[in-house]
C-alpha cells in the first residue's frame, strides 16, 4: 500500500519531498520516544550488575575508529566491566591497539563466543543484513541486547543529528557535539617499531614530507550510496599539480573499480615516474603508519580519512555532496579541513542521485570537485 502511494507522489516531485520530510520526521519522534523510555526506565529500575560487555561492528573502517569514543564512554559507566568485542578479521590490527578492548573475536571463533554468557551486547552494524549475524544475535547469551537486532521487525531506523550520537542515546552515556572530534588512534610500541621496515619496504625516507592520497573507496554506483570516487581524471590533475613541488604517495585498492578504469589508474605509475604508488601493496597496519607519517592526507570519506583523523595527521576531507559534511566532524577547523563540491542541484544524493550519475556510471559530485580550493588547503599545510 504504502509502495503504491509513494509511487504515485513521485510523479509530483514537491509532494515527495512533503512525504520524505514527514516520514523522516515520524521516525525523529519515534526514536525520541524510544529513548525518553529507555532513560526512564534506567532511572526508576536500576540496572543489574554488568560485569561483561559485547560490542559487534564488522565492518566500515572509519565507523569502527568513531565508536570507540563510545566503546570509552561505556567502559567509564562500567569500569569494573570486561568489553568484547566481534567484528571481522581484517579489522582485529586496528582493535587490538584500543587498551579498553579486553578481548577480541572473529569470524573464526563463533563457537568460543556463543560459549560467553555476556550481560550487555551493544549490535551497531545496523547496514549489515548478513545471515552470520542475524544467526549470532539470535544464539548469542547475553541478559540484554541494545541496537539493531537485524531482523525485518527491528531493524530500527535511526534518527540523531550524528552518527556517534546514535549510538551514545542507545547504551546511555552523555553525549555532546564535540564528541566527534575526540576520535583517536593509539600507536602501539610494537607498531612504531615497525615503521623503519615498512618505509624501507615502500622506498620511502623517514625525515622527508610526503603528501598522502586515497583514491576512494566504494562508489554510490555499486550499491553503496555514499559517492566518495575520485575520477582517475580528477586524480591524474591533482597529481599533476603536486608532483613538482611535493612527494606524493597514492594508496587505496583497485578492487573498488570497474576494468576500465583499473587500467587508467595503473597508468598513472607510468605518466608520473615520481609517483610512490602503493595502490593494492598495504595492509591495514601499514596503512596506519604509512598515514602517520604524511605531512598531510587528502581523501574522500572513507576509512583512511578517519585514520588520518585519528592520528592528527592535517587532512583535506573532500565530500561530493553536503550529507557527509552534516555528520562527520572536524567542520574547517582544528587539523582538518572540508571542502564541498558546489554542485548543489541533487544534494543530498541520498535514493536520488541523477540519471547523469547512472548513465555516466560516474558521481557527477566526484568529477566537479574543486581544484583550485584543494591547491589552496595544500599550500596552507605544506607552506
Amino acid at each position: 500500500m504504502m509502495t503504491k502511494i509513494k509511487e504515485i507522489l513521485k510523479k509530483s516531485k514537491f509532494l515527495i519531498e512533503w512525504y520524505d520530510r514527514l516520514k523522516y520526521s515520524a521516525g525523529f519522534i519515534r526514536e525520541r520516544i524510544i529513548f525518553i523510555y529507555d532513560r526512564l526506565k534506567e532511572k526508576l529500575f536500576p540496572e543489574s550488575e554488568i560485569n561483561k560487555i559485547l560490542f559487534i561492528r564488522t565492518a566500515g573502517l572509519g565507523d569502527i575508529i568513531r565508536l570507540q569514543v563510545i566503546v570509552d564512554k561505556v567502559k567509564e559507566k562500567y569500569p569494573e566491566a570486561k568489553i568484547s568485542y566481534f567484528t571481522s578479521k581484517p579489522m582485529v590490527p586496528l582493535l587490538k591497539l584500543y587498551p579498553t578492548i579486553d578481548k577480541i573475536y572473529t569470524e573464526e571463533e563463533i563457537n568460543p563466543l556463543l560459549e560467553e554468557k555476556f550481560d550487555l551486547v551493544i549490535s551497531t552494524q545496523y547496514s549489515d543484513d548478513s545471515g552470520l549475524l542475524k544467526g549470532l544475535l539470535q544464539k548469542i547469551k547475553a541478559k540484554e541486547i541494545r541496537g539493531t537486532r537485524l531482523t525485518p521487525n527491528e531493524n530500527r531506523v535511526l534518527y540523531w543529528r550524528t552518527w556517534m550520537e546514535k549510538w551514545a542515546r542507545i547504551v546511555n552515556v552523555p553525549y555532546r557535539l564535540k564528541d566527534a572530534e575526540k576520535v583517536y588512534l593509539p600507536l602501539s610500541e610494537e607498531l612504531i617499531a615497525k615503521t623503519p621496515a615498512v618505509f624501507q619496504k615502500e622506498g620511502l625516507e623517514p625525515q622527508k614530507q610526503y603528501i598522502g592520497i586515497c583514491l576512494g573507496g566504494e562508489d554510490a554506483l555499486k550499491g553503496n550510496k555514499w559517492c566518495r570516487n575520485f575520477s582517475i581524471k580528477f586524480l591524474s590533475e591533482l597529481i599533476e599539480f603536486l608532483i613538482p613541488m611535493y612527494s606524493v604517495i597514492l594508496t587505496g585498492k583497485s578492487s573498488d573499480r570497474e576494468e576500465r578504469e583499473k587500467k587508467e589508474l595503473f597508468a598513472l605509475k607510468d605518466k608520473f615516474p615520481e609517483l610512490i604508488f602503493l595502490i593494492d601493496k598495504l595492509t591495514l597496519e601499514e596503512l596506519v603508519v604509512i598515514i602517520d607519517r604524511c605531512s598531510c592526507y587528502i581523501s574522500s570519506d572513507t576509512g583512511p580519512m578517519h585514520l588520518a583523523l585519528a592520528l592528527k595527521v592535517p587532512l583535506i576531507a573532500l565530500f561530493g555532496h553536503i550529507t557527509g559534511f552534516e555528520y562527520i566532524s572536524p567542520k574547517k577547523k582544528g587539523d582538518g579541513w572540508i571542502i564541498i563540491n558546489s554542485l548543489k542541484e541533487c544534494v543530498p544524493c541520498q535514493g536520488r542521485i541523477k540519471d547523469y550519475c547512472f548513465v555516466k556510471k560516474r558521481a557527477l559530485c566526484m568529477e566537479e570537485l574543486p581544484l583550485q580550493e584543494i591547491k589552496e588547503a595544500v599550500k596552507f599545510f605544506m607552506g
